[in-house]
């Protein structure tokens, strides 16, 4: 792979969280979002982001309009496309950029006559020398990436772009206020806002049919390896004092597996390690905390808390709060009998679904943050079932 890969691929990452194509300012600024620091095509030669895109047509296009400004999109090679729907919910109202920027791109061409006939003037000290320009040329054309670059980065599906994305936060990450703790849902609100198709989906967590938590299932062993590494990483590590423990603050919580709901993981007895958010601190040395990953609360004594890894604080959340469309938010949870939410649960607990978000909002935690909300309506994989809030209305026990 050529010295410029690892930089394509970070700026292919970025443009492919918008679907219609992003200006440059908003590639320089989500780029420095990321990763802290501006795209650095200049260590490699170029003078501008332009010259240095157009070095790999195969990867980006490069649009403009009629007063020249320019549009850069990520090609695809039909693999990915799902991460093409993976969009925020801002960047769903940019269609207009489909149709403004509608003329190619053509790079300036030198003035030949510049250089037609060195021999007839001397060179200045501002002017460029044939020859060392040449070769700045040649030099530039070295570090154009080579096709099995090229293949490699098109390949990239949601996870590896969400995952290169994440490795750029992770690299800027530094303590500072509150805000910093929440890094997964800060990253979760950018990079995982709205699909605008069905994707299949694992119910992680219910509560009622105005509150459960899931995530596409493409991301499951994703789950369950971080938990795996997050246990050995914590488990030498001492227990947090009461006093150190702080509200809207990440810890690592120790707790049973028999909350994964991942997939076709089965329960198991042994003891496991989560993110938790702190969500409030108990009588009787109690901690409650919010499992990121999982979508659910959990109750444990301090003795079972430990400090979260550094390199586990800017991951992005990988469970998100849902509701059935047409619902109320999870405030109306009062309404729902012990019989309703019970057959609820047996209907979605271990079955396979594709989710399609109808609206994707955010709501106000108990705990004062604002976190991702989706309404979604369920179909089974067959397409024999939609569950939705008129089947709730209905009454589950009478169709299913």
């Amino acid at each position: 792979m050529s010295d410029t890969s690892s930089l394509h691929r970070r700026i292919y990452a970025v443009l492919k969280t918008f679907l219609n194509g992003a200006t440059e300012q908003e590639l320089t600024s989500e780029f420095k979002y990321f990763a802290g620091y501006d795209i650095p095509f200049e260590n490699y030669g170029f003078t501008s982001l332009t010259d240095f895109m157009a070095t790999a047509p195969n990867l980006y296009q490069i649009k403009c309009d009629v007063e020249g400004s320019l549009l850069y999109i990520a090609k695809s090679d039909g693999q990915s496309s799902l991460v093409e729907n993976i969009v925020n919910r801002e960047r769903c109202k940019d269609y207009y950029k489909r149709s403004q920027y509608c003329c190619d791109y053509a790079p300036p061409k030198r003035n030949a006559n510049a250089a037609s006939r060195p021999s007839e003037r001397a060179i200045t000290e501002t002017e460029t020398n044939p020859i060392e320009q040449l070769e700045e040329q040649q030099s530039q054309l070295s570090l154009i990436p080579d096709n099995s670059t090229v293949a490699t980065i098109k390949k990239m599906g949601p996870s590896d772009v969400f995952s290169v994305l994440r490795e750029m936060k992770k690299e800027t990450f530094s303590y500072a206020d509150l805000g910093h703790y929440i890094h997964p849902y800060e990253m979760q609100i950018r990079c995982y806002a709205t699909f605008q198709t069905q994707f299949p989906a694992s119910i992680l967590h219910i509560e009622t049919p105005s509150l459960f938590s899931l995530f596409p299932r493409s991301f499951d062993n994703e789950r369950c390896c971080m938990t795996q590494t997050l246990f050995e990483s914590v488990a030498h590590m001492d227990p947090v004092f009461m006093n150190e423990i702080y509200c809207g603050k990440l810890y690592a919580v120790m707790c049973r597996e028999m909350l994964c709901r991942c997939g076709l993981h089965a329960c198991n007895a042994s003891t496991s390690c989560y993110r938790g958010l702190c969500v409030g601190k108990l009588e009787g040395s109690r901690v409650m905390f919010r499992l990121i990953d999982f979508g659910c609360i959990v109750t444990v004594s301090f003795s079972f808390v430990r400090q979260l890894p550094v390199e586990f604080e800017s991951m992005m959340a990988l469970s998100i709060d849902c509701k059935l469309d047409g619902l109320g938010v999870s405030s109306d949870d009062g309404k729902w009998t012990d019989g309703t939410i019970n057959y609820v649960k047996n209907a979605l607990r271990d079955k396979l679904f594709n989710a399609i978000v109808k609206q994707q909002y955010f709501a106000e935690s108990d705990f004062g943050f604002l976190l991702p909300f989706m309404s979604v309506v369920l179909k089974s994989d067959d397409d024999s079932l939609e569950i939705n809030s008129n089947l709730v209305e209905k009454g589950f026990a009478s169709i299913l």
